[in-house]
Order: C-alpha cells, then structure tokens, then sequence
C-alpha cells in the first residue's frame, strides 16, 4: 500500500515556496505549475492510501472474527469518503473558473466547515480523536482573506488567480489527508492482523458440543478470543471457575451433566484487555443445555 508520509510532511514546505513565489516572483508561472503538480500528486498518491485502507476494511466484513465490528465501521468509512469526495470535487470546480471572486472563496470555506461537521459526526470516539485536526481551514483562510471573522469578506491584493488556485489545491490535498487518517482510524477499530498473525482487537467465541444430552452426558464448552487468539492473556471462568487456556488458546470445560432431565445453565466470563479500545473488558455469556429423558429400549 502507497506510504503518504513523506508527501504529507513536504505539504507545508511546499505552500511556504507557494507563498516565497508570489512575493517574489509573481510572474514565474512554471513555479506555481510545479506546485500544482506536486500537490495533486500528492492528493493522489493519499487517495490510493485511503482506497487501499477502505478496500482492506471491507474484506473484514466477511471474516466471521470481524464481521459484527465491520459491518458498523466500514458504513462510517464509506460515509467519509463520500464526504471527501463531495467536498474535493467541490474544490475542484471552483478552480476550473477564470476568475475566482470573494463569494467563492467563502463558499469553498462554508463547505470545509460542513465537512468538519459531517467527518467529526459519525463517532463520538471520531470527534473525539480528530477534532483539533481542523485548524487547516483557518490558516489557509488567513492566506487568502484579509479578514477571516469580517461579514464581508476580501481576498488580500496581490494574489493572482493561479496561485489562489495553488491554495485551494492545498485545501484538497487537506481532504485527502483526513479522508486517510479518518478511515484509517475506523479500519483500526476493527482490527488487524500483525507480523505475528494475532489480533489487536478481539471477540468472545464460545461454543459447545451439542446442547441436548442424555443422563449422564459429556458436556463440552470452548470459550477464547477472536480466533482463539493467546495474544489477549484473557482469563475465563465456568461456573464461577477459572479455567487455563491450552496450547490451542482455548479454555475447555468438561463436565457429566446431571441425570435428571430439564434445562441447565452455565455462566461464562471472559476478562481480557482490548489493544483495540485500550482498556480491559469483561464478557459474559449464558450457555444452555437441556438434559432430556432416556429412551425406553
């Protein structure tokens, strides 16, 4: 998958060589085109990113460990990049014009703040996370208004259409850096397999042999993490009894079920910390079983 470090680290070193050009050389139109090249290359380049994290998030889906987490996670990723795309193709429109006037500008940065409130909307732990990641909006509004808290707002003298054009390609190359960062976030919130082939989030798999048996029956539960993963240390108990996991990482329960007939029922808690949510969970379920009569031979 494209790595978008490296781009995002130059983003800033390019608007300042954006913002040098116009004072000092307001004419060297290949300058402010090398810029905008680099730009767009640089939003291209994060896209593939964000496609390639989305693409790897909707193959979660249709894994059995993953599927409930995914299902919710990857809705709110496909939202986002909706989201961006409304709001980058916006952006791009208004660059196609001749000539950009101040109700433009306004109107790219009305839409930016309805984009801040459509990303940070979809979690509470979204919001949360990535709230202060916003100020982008007002320092390049500063670049471009004279007074960014006027009602009436005035682009500053001196700033020619194209290099207006190069901010806003700025803007876009924004978007994109939170279109990645976001549905990365969700992607993580999955989980994810690491170099060791364990999960970094985890779900209660509990299962049992059968749930009818006769008088005197084996009743057999197996109780673990995601895919049974060690890697959660979980500490799980039967009946209120703690049970070690074997080298399989599972814990197994054994047990002769009573001889008479009706419907029994054993506790299972499982104790383990989630790296996923980063704080320890506890999970309890109730496994039924029901002794039935002998037949009469």
């Amino acid at each position: 998958m494209p790595k978008p470090v490296s781009f995002l680290k130059n983003l800033y070193f390019f608007l300042s060589i954006v913002l040098f050009a116009s004072c000092a050389d307001k004419n060297n139109n290949k300058i402010q085109e090398a810029l905008r090249n680099s730009l767009e290359t640089s939003s291209e380049i994060i896209e593939m990113s964000s496609i390639s994290t989305l693409n790897d998030l909707e193959e979660k889906k249709y894994n059995f460990v993953t599927q409930d987490r995914a299902e919710i996670w990857f809705a709110k990723a496909h939202l986002i990049k909706k989201f961006s795309e409304i709001r980058f193709d916006f952006i791009e429109k208004k660059k196609r014009k001749q000539k950009l006037n101040r109700n433009d500008i306004k109107e790219v940065f009305e839409n930016l703040i309805e984009y801040k409130k459509e990303i940070l909307g979809r979690d509470s732990t979204l919001r949360e996370q990535f709230y202060n990641q916003f100020g982008f909006i007002n320092k390049y509004k500063s670049l471009i208004l004279v007074d960014t808290n006027s009602n009436s707002l005035s682009i500053q003298k001196g700033l020619s259409n194209q290099l207006i054009t190069s901010i806003l390609n700025g803007l876009q190359t924004e978007i994109r850096k939170i279109e990645y960062r976001t549905i990365l976030f969700c992607n993580n919130r999955v989980g994810m397999l690491d170099e060791s082939g364990l999960f970094e989030s985890y779900s209660a798999i509990i299962g049992q042999n059968t749930n009818i048996l006769k008088p005197g029956g084996i009743l057999e539960i197996k109780a673990g993490i995601g895919a049974f993963s060690k890697a959660a240390l979980p500490i799980i108990t039967f009946n209120g009894k703690r049970i070690e996991l074997n080298q399989e990482g599972y814990s197994l329960y054994k047990r002769v079920v009573p001889k008479k007939p009706g419907k029994y029922l054993v506790p299972v808690k499982i104790n383990f910390f989630d790296q996923g949510v980063g704080k320890d969970v506890v999970l309890e379920r109730i496994v039924e079983y029901t002794v039935i009569e002998p037949c009469n031979n």
